[in-house]
């Protein structure tokens, strides 16, 4: 499977991302990819637990942060396909940040 397939499949398939990320002979562009494709996905994982377990509803909330995130996957799948580095902000930089050790391996 070629580096660009990969990119994208992280994106659409968290499980996957952990795969590509947790493999030694897999590129570092990939595993940017990979490592911003999981912290989006446990952001949005949080956001929605919180959300549950908080005793205030908010009309219309959870229909925002599923936008948000399919809006950050699209942004991800458009810049896995250009050959670019992910570029969503304050996720990409925290992605950075969590999976440093990553990187640099």
């Amino acid at each position: 499977m070629d580096s660009k397939t990969k990119k994208i499949l992280g994106w659409i398939i968290p499980i996957a991302a952990i795969v590509f990320l947790c493999q030694n002979d897999t590129e570092k562009d990939v595993k940017r990819h990979a490592a911003t494709a999981i912290t989006v996905f446990i952001a949005d994982f949080i956001i929605q637990i919180a959300y549950i377990l908080i005793p205030v509803t908010i009309p219309m909330f959870s229909t925002i942060i599923n936008g948000l995130y399919v809006v950050c996957i699209i942004l991800g799948i458009v810049a896995a396909s250009k050959g670019e580095e992910p570029s969503i902000p304050g996720i990409s930089n925290l992605a950075k940040t969590i999976f440093k050790k990553t990187f640099e391996a």
